[in-house]
């Protein structure tokens, strides 16, 4: 059984989502730094909406 996303699959939507990792990304950016991730390491990325 799955889910439907609440907010919807719209292009709209997905323009909010890429807005919004683009006002995240230096917070995101320095979470990730000081948890140990350096530029060329690899991760699993899961339930992270449109992967940004």
């Amino acid at each position: 059984m799955t889910a439907d996303y609440v907010l919807g699959s719209s292009d709209l939507e997905h323009r909010r989502l890429m807005l919004q990792a683009r006002i995240l990304r230096p917070s995101t950016e320095r979470f990730l730094r000081q948890g140990g991730l350096r530029p060329g390491m690899s991760v699993l990325d899961l339930g992270s909406g449109m992967g940004a």
